[in-house]
C-alpha cells in the first residue's frame, strides 16, 4: 500500500510539474551513491591501516615478551650458578687441594671434589670419614644435587662446557646472529662473507659441543684398514673378507654400557644425489640390479636411526647383515656406528673406517674426503709389500692434501708386516722414510708419525692368550706368519713368547705413540681447536671491518627509515580518520537537506 500511495504521489507530482525535481534528485542520488563508495574505500582503507596498527602492536608485544622470556631465563641461570658456586665453597673450604682427573670424562678436578663440574660424574664412594652419619647423608644429598644441576646444565646450556672459553662463546653467538640476519637481509648469494663468518662460527659451535675425538682410518685397496681397527679395539668386529666391504662410514668405539649398533640410513634426497654420482659406476650398477635392491629402496630411504642391542658374540653378525655387499639393504645405509664393551681404548675416542678415496661412487668418495677434512687424526693404511711404489705415495698426497696440508695429524700405517722377511721389510722401511720425509717435509715428524704393523698377528695373538679358539683357516694363517717372522716359531710357542711377536706386531707401540700425542691431551686439543676457529673468526672479521661498518651504518639509516615510515603511516591514518568524519558530516549534511526538499516538494505537489 504504501509503495502504490508513493507511486500516485509521483504521478500526481509529475503532473503538477515537479520533472526538474526529479533530474535534481537523481543527480543528488548518484553523489550520494558516489559519496558512499567512497566512504566505502575510506572504511576498507581504514580497516586496513587497522590490522596494520594491530600488527604493529602484536609484535612489539611479541618482543617484551620474548625480552622478558630471555631475562627470566638468564636470572634462573645466574641464580643456579650461584646456588653452584656457594655450596662448591662451602665443601671445598672442609677438604684438601690435590691435582687429578675426573675417571668419567678426563676432566681437571680437585681431589677434594665429590662431583667432577665438567660432567656431573659422582666420586664412586665418599672417600671422608665422617663421625656423624647424619652428616655425611645430608652433605652427600648436596653433592647429587649439585652432579644433578651439573647433568641438566651440560644437557641444555653448553656455555658451561668449558668455562675458559665462555667470554669467546658468547662473542661468538651475537656474531653468528649477526651473520645470519646479514644472509637472511642480503640472500646468500649476496653476501658471501656472512656466509664464510657464520659457517666458521657453525664450526666453532660444533667443536664446542664436542666431547670426543674421530680417528679416521683411511687406506688403499686391500690395505688393512679392517684388520688395523680390530687390532685396536681387541676384538674381530670389522670385515676382513677378501672382497672390501667397507662402502658404508662405520664408526667404532668402545663403550661401559654394553653393546649397539646405530644404523642411519639415506634420505630420498641424498640417495638421489648419490644415484646421479653412480652414472659411470657399472659394477656398482650391475650389483645393485642384480641384488633387486630397487624392490626394497623405499623400505629404507628416509627411515629413522634404527638402535639395536646385543651380545659381544652378535655384534659381527649383526654388523654383516647390514653392511655385507652382497645384502641388498647395505645400499641404502649411510652410517653405522658400533659399540663395543671393553677398556681397550678410551670411550671418547672413535676409529672411522672410510669409503675409499677412489670409490666409483664419487658421492661415497666426497664423503669420505669430507670427512677427512673435519677429523681430528688420521690413520693412512698402505700395504707393507707395496711400500715403494708410486700409488702409494700418490695416495697419500690425496690424503695430504684433503686434510689441508696438516701432516702433523697423519700417521701412515704400513701394514701385513708379516708378509715380508724381516731383512725385506727393513730394507722397505729405510727406503720409504727417506721419500715420506721429503712428501712431508720434515724427517724427523715422518719417523714419529710412521708405524708398520701386523695387526692379524697381533689380534690372533691377544686371542690365544685370552684362550679363544681360532678358526681353522685363521690357524693356518696365524702359523705361516709365525713363520716369516722366526723359523723356528711354533704354534705352542705362542703363549712363552707373546711379548716378543707383539713386539714384532708393533700394534701396541702405535697405539701408545696415538695416545702420547692425541688420547692423553684430548681435552686441550679440543679446547685449541675451538680457540683455533675462533681466531679465524676474527681474523676474517678484522679483514672486512669497514664491510661490519657500513653494513652496521646501513642498518641503522634501515631502523630509521622503518620508525619513520612506520610514524608516517600511523598518522596517515589519522588524517585518513579525521577526513572520513568530516566526509559523514557533509553526508549526514545532504541527506537531511534533501530529505527537507523532498518533503517540501512533496507537500507542494500534494496541496496543487
Amino acid at each position: 500500500m504504501r509503495k502504490k500511495k508513493q507511486m500516485e504521489i509521483y504521478k500526481c507530482g509529475m503532473e503538477a510539474g515537479a520533472a526538474p525535481f526529479e533530474k535534481k534528485y537523481e543527480e543528488t542520488a548518484k553523489q550520494i551513491r558516489k559519496t558512499s563508495g567512497h566512504i566505502d574505500e575510506l572504511a576498507r582503507n581504514q580497516r586496513k591501516n587497522k590490522k596494520i596498527v594491530d600488527a604493529m602492536i602484536d609484535g612489539e608485544q611479541q618482543n617484551q615478551q620474548r625480552i622478558q622470556d630471555l631475562n627470566k631465563i638468564v636470572e634462573t641461570g645466574e641464580k643456579t650458578l650461584t646456588r653452584y658456586k656457594r655450596k662448591t665453597e662451602n665443601i671445598e673450604l672442609m677438604m684438601p687441594s690435590v691435582s687429578t682427573t675426573c675417571g668419567s670424562c678426563g676432566h681437571p678436578i680437585e681431589s677434594h671434589q665429590l662431583v667432577c663440574s665438567f660432567c656431573g660424574a659422582l666420586s664412586k664412594s665418599f672417600p671422608y670419614e665422617l663421625v656423624d652419619f647424619d652428616i655425611e647423608k645430608k652433605c652427600m644429598a648436596e653433592v647429587e644435587e649439585l652432579a644433578k644441576i651439573i647433568k641438566e646444565s651440560n644437557c641444555n646450556d653448553d656455555d658451561w662446557l668449558y668455562q675458559e672459553l665462555d667470554d669467546k662463546f658468547r662473542k661468538m653467538k651475537k656474531i653468528k646472529n649477526i651473520a645470519y640476519k646479514a644472509m637472511k637481509d642480503k640472500g646468500e648469494e649476496n653476501a658471501p662473507v656472512y656466509r664464510k663468518i657464520y659457517g666458521l662460527t657453525q664450526k666453532f659451535f660444533s667443536d664446542y659441543r664436542k666431547r670426543r675425538i674421530e680417528i679416521a682410518v683411511v687406506g688403499t685397496v686391500k690395505a688393512g684398514k679392517s684388520s688395523l681397527i680390530n687390532a685396536l679395539i681387541g676384538t674381530r668386529l670389522a670385515s676382513v673378507d677378501p672382497t672390501p666391504e667397507t662402502s658404508i662410514l662405520v664408526k667404532y668405539r668402545t663403550t661401559s654400557e654394553g653393546n649397539y649398533l646405530k644404523i642411519n640410513f639415506y634420505t630420498e634426497a641424498q640417495w638421489n644425489k648419490l644415484w646421479s654420482t653412480a652414472k659411470n659406476a657399472t659394477v656398482f650398477r650391475n650389483e645393485y640390479d642384480r641384488l633387486g635392491a630397487e624392490n626394497i629402496k623405499y623400505e629404507y630411504l628416509n627411515k629413522p636411526q634404527k638402535y639395536i642391542t646385543c651380545s659381544s658374540e652378535e655384534l659381527p653378525r649383526i654388523m654383516m647383515e647390514w653392511s655385507k655387499s652382497d645384502a641388498p639393504k647395505h645400499f641404502f645405509v649411510k652410517e653405522i656406528e658400533v659399540g663395543y664393551q671393553s677398556d681397550t681404548i678410551p670411550h671418547d675416542v672413535f676409529l672411522v673406517d672410510t669409503p675409499g678415496l677412489s670409490d666409483p661412487v664419487r658421492y661415497r668418495s666426497d664423503i669420505t674426503r669430507r670427512y677427512i677434512k673435519r677429523s681430528d687424526w688420521i690413520l693412512a693404511c698402505i700395504t707393507g709389500e707395496n711400500l715403494s711404489c708410486q700409488p702409494e705415495f700418490n695416495f697419500l698426497s690425496k690424503v695430504i692434501s684433503n686434510k689441508g696440508g696438516d701432516v702433523s695429524k697423519i700417521f701412515v700405517v704400513a701394514t701385513k708386516k708379516d708378509m715380508l722377511t724381516n731383512a725385506e721389510g727393513e730394507k722397505k722401511e729405510k727406503e720409504f722414510l727417506i721419500r715420506l720425509g721429503e712428501l712431508y717435509n720434515n724427517d724427523s715428524m715422518a719417523v714419529s708419525r710412521f708405524a708398520f704393523v701386523a695387526a692379524e698377528v697381533h689380534l690372533m695373538t691377544t686371542q690365544v692368550i685370552q684362550g679363544i679358539n681360532l678358526e681353522p683357516e685363521e690357524k693356518k694363517k696365524f702359523k705361516k706368519a709365525l713363520l716369516e717372522i722366526d723359523e723356528d716359531l711354533e704354534f705352542s710357542d705362542v703363549s712363552r713368547k707373546a711379548d716378543d711377536i707383539l713386539k714384532y706386531a708393533s700394534v701396541n707401540d702405535l697405539f701408545d705413540r696415538i695416545n702420547k700425542v692425541v688420547l692423553l691431551n684430548r681435552r686441550n686439543y679440543i679446547v685449541n681447536g675451538i680457540i683455533n676457529d675462533y681466531i679465524k673468526c676474527m681474523k676474517v672479521i678484522n679483514e672486512n671491518a669497514s664491510l661490519y661498518l657500513d653494513d652496521s651504518k646501513a642498518y641503522l639509516k634501515k631502523l630509521t627509515e622503518d620508525r619513520e615510515y612506520d610514524q608516517s603511516q600511523i598518522e596517515k591514518i589519522e588524517q585518513s580518520n579525521r577526513d572520513i568524519e568530516i566526509l559523514q558530516d557533509k553526508i549526514r549534511k545532504i541527506r537531511r537537506n534533501l530529505e527537507i526538499e523532498i518533503s517540501a516538494n512533496s507537500e507542494n505537489i500534494i496541496v496543487r
